[in-house]
């Protein structure tokens, strides 16, 4: 209750949140003027702009579409630019597969029929009790697969490419 010297001439004002508060006194004692003065030259200053037009107000919101619009491609822009590194990578690791890929065996299956890895092992003179080596010849199959070379079915495998 204010003093009876101020009845008919105050208000008590309620802030959203306590930090809403705090800013406005932090405000008032930075223009080193008391709250009241503060807000009552607030008030003023809010009383003496003119309201704001339907067009300001439509123009407004029209920017604040087109700010969001923005962050939004902003967003995909950089998912898309994340997703060519990460194909660039991915295709340099492919080219340098491929580059390390024997000449017999791309000779051997660029015959068109189907070759079974026991054939191709067989042609290429690879021990079966070598599992380095054949390793090897499942990773080079793979990176021809990988770059759409050659295909794998249940009869073998064929050039594509």
């Amino acid at each position: 209750m204010p003093p009876e010297q101020y009845r008919g001439r105050s208000i008590q004002i309620y802030f959203d949140t306590d930090r809403e508060c705090k800013e406005i006194l932090n405000a008032a004692e930075k223009a080193r003027i008391s709250m009241a003065a503060f807000c009552r030259e607030m008030i003023r200053k809010g009383m003496a702009e003119p309201p704001a037009s339907p067009a300001l107000l439509e123009a407004q919101e029209a920017l604040f579409a087109a700010r969001k619009e923005l962050d939004r491609r902003a967003g995909e822009i950089r998912r898309l630019e994340s997703e060519i590194f990460s194909l660039r990578g991915s295709m340099l690791a492919q080219e340098e597969a491929a580059a390390n890929v024997d000449s017999g065996l791309v000779a051997l299956l660029q015959d068109g029929q189907f070759h079974r890895s026991t054939d191709i092992m067989r042609s290429l003179k690879i021990d079966s009790n070598n599992m380095d080596a054949i390793r090897s010849l499942a990773a080079q199959l793979h990176a021809l697969q990988d770059l759409q070379l050659v295909s794998e079915d249940p009869q073998g495998w064929k050039w594509v490419g």
